[in-house]
């Protein structure tokens, strides 16, 4: 299947024409080189604080990062440091992971290495209904309180009182019996039920954020909810970590480091090495770079890989993930998908589903719409638990062969389904065309047009209606799409996380809301509910064949079924700029996964070293 000339460069056009935003960016045509700039910039201006003024800080001395999204500009939530709740984005966004909320423990995604923290073990008992965490002894909290079991309990039960409003509350909620101190390093989890996986979102930083906050002083705070946490004359907030937030405005954010942090008091750790970290928006995907080639930036968000390169071109300094090949980006977690809508006609037979993916040519998308910046795949597991997909799950799918698109299957498919084309090669059932509208959400803009066009071709009366006024969420939800371009998350520890957006109870008929907007396809099998409910009840395990027997049986049923289709995975680029400092994560050192807005991303503070010495 080839595309016309004109049809690709309107692609190209459409590519270069797309800014990074709040959802992963994608890539673009290589600008035109920005102007060149010297090579050495100052610091950001610091601000005033409230409680003083602020120490000058050289810039060799200063982390600049920048947020992980375009913001227009602006600092969102900077008078906001409740880690709890929504509002306090700044906190997750950046400067939190980078040094003030420290975890009980993190996780390199890259390799299932975990590194206890704040907690030194954790075990559950014999069928799973009660989770034991021991905290490590000697942490204190910024204004020199320790920190014990009474702060985690307090926090978890704050969390579970307040949903579904907080942060995990629905989960904990759910989850969660009750929470007690066996003694001030001793905590005690009481389920409702058994869950061998309950730990997670306390082992595993990625996105659940979930942070502890001080017994002492949230315990007279009236509402938490409301509760902004931002106190700087009185050396708020108060958390753990070796910075502590000096100013903060609608333009930048700075912290400074403590040398009174717990970790160098006992010997745990030693002090990280930038004495200042400075987070700033950004306005667009250009003024990022044009940071980035200035050197008034060391770390941030995403660059279209477009942009990226001309920015190397300016500034060496600048690695990414990969240094070199087409492919420069570092695996999210998440994967490009089509989501059908099971409960509308067409796509309710599993026949033109399946004729659907063979008339996706996979590869063509990514060398069209990603630059060959990323790579095709059809199931949805993420690299991050590519060692899974071996032996007889990888014998499984690739028997499959649903990556290799064909007009003998489409039409295959389409037969069995009732079709045939017409007099103008439109397949056509009962006087009705098989016809659906692709929605497009902006930020995945360059995907939508080469699928459009990829099923015109294989005789679909397909209409692509891009999304330009952000409603997507509303839509999936909702269920009003026929077919929507998304991302599709999951996959970062084990196969479960991503095949359990296949059961049931991810379901709801026509008209009423889906309980989980990433799982929009309204699909439902009883045979993958019993796969996925034995999965459940048991440890990951890669080595234990009755584990992977409930894996390959649930992957079997998405390929047989196809409920969505899974089209390339997301790689983001996001280079470390080693103008002023080196350690950055990469894959020739792959410590950590490289997301500026994921909780582990505070073990790369702790790695960076200065060039100058």
């Amino acid at each position: 299947m080839k595309l016309k000339l004109g049809y690709a460069l309107i692609v190209f056009v459409v590519l270069a024409m797309l800014l990074a935003a709040c959802q992963p960016a994608a890539p673009a045509e290589p600008a035109a080189e920005p102007a060149a700039a010297p090579a050495q910039e100052a610091a950001p201006a610091a601000a005033p604080a409230a409680a003083g003024e602020i120490k000058d800080v050289p810039r060799e001395k200063t982390y600049v990062v920048t947020l992980w999204s375009d913001t227009g500009g602006t600092m969102p939530g900077f008078d906001n440091w409740n880690p709890l709740m929504n509002a306090g984005g700044a906190l997750r966004g950046n400067g939190g992971n980078a040094g003030l909320s420290e975890g009980l423990f993190y996780r390199n995604l890259n390799n299932g290495e975990e590194t206890p923290w704040l907690a030194v073990s954790y075990a559950p008992n014999d069928d799973f209904t009660q989770w034991t965490i021991n905290l490590r002894e000697g942490v204190e909290w910024s204004d020199g309180v320790p920190f014990t079991c009474t702060d985690v309990k307090f926090t978890l039960d704050l969390i579970k009182a307040s949903a579904p409003d907080m942060q995990l509350s629905s989960y904990f909620d759910e989850w969660m019996a009750d929470v007690s101190c066996a003694d001030e390093l001793t905590v005690v989890i009481n389920l409702k039920r058994a869950s061998s996986r309950f730990i997670y979102p306390l082992v595993i930083g990625h996105e659940y954020h979930l942070a502890i906050v001080p017994e002492h002083i949230w315990k007279d705070v009236a509402d938490p909810k409301t509760f902004t946490n931002f106190d700087l004359a009185n050396g708020g907030p108060v958390f753990t970590g070796p910075y502590k937030v000096v100013s903060a405005s609608g333009t930048q954010v700075i912290l400074d480091r403590r040398d009174d942090w717990w970790a160098a008091k006992s010997g745990f750790h030693e002090l990280p090495a930038p004495e200042r970290i400075i987070v700033i928006p950004f306005g667009s995907d250009e003024a990022m770079a044009q940071k980035y080639i200035t050197n008034q930036i060391d770390y941030g968000g995403p660059l279209l890989i477009g942009t990226y390169l001309a920015a190397a071109q300016q500034n060496d300094k600048l690695i990414p993930w990969f240094k070199e090949g087409d492919v420069r980006g570092a695996p999210d977690g998440c994967l490009y998908d089509l989501q059908l809508n099971n409960t509308n006609p067409l796509f309710a037979d599993k026949n033109v589903r399946l004729a659907l993916n063979y008339a996706t040519d996979r590869q063509q998308l990514v060398e069209l719409a990603y630059l060959n910046s990323t790579h095709a795949t059809v199931v949805p597991f993420s690299s991050y638990i590519s060692n899974w997909v071996t032996g007889d799950l990888k014998t499984a799918i690739d028997g499959y062969d649903r990556g290799t698109p064909s007009a003998s299957k489409v039409e295959e498919y389409m037969t069995a389904a009732g079709y045939a084309k017409n007099g103008s090669g439109i397949w056509e059932k009962d006087g009705a065309t098989a016809k659906f509208t692709i929605r497009t959400p902006n930020w995945l803009a360059p995907i939508g047009p080469v699928l459009t066009e990829q099923y015109t071709q294989a005789g679909f009366e397909v209409t692509e209606s891009p999304d330009r006024t952000n409603t997507f969420g509303t839509e999936l939800t909702a269920g009003t799409f026929d077919a929507m371009v998304f991302v599709f998350c999951g996959s970062l520890n084990d196969p479960f996380d991503t095949l359990e957006r296949f059961h049931s109870k991810k379901y709801a008929p026509a008209g009423e809301n889906v309980p989980d907007g990433m799982a929009g396809w309204r699909y439902k099998n009883p045979d993958m509910d019993l796969a996925i409910e034995a999965m459940e009840a048991m440890i990951p395990d890669n080595n234990n064949p009755a584990y992977m027997e409930q894996v390959i049986a649930a992957t079997k049923l998405y390929l047989e079924d196809m409920p969505a289709l899974i089209l390339a995975e997301e790689l983001h680029v996001i280079p470390g700029n080693y103008t002023y400092w080196t350690g950055f994560p990469n894959a020739d050192d792959p410590y950590v996964a490289p997301y500026p807005c994921w909780r582990d991303i505070f073990l790369m503070t702790l790695k960076l070293k200065p060039v100058v010495q």
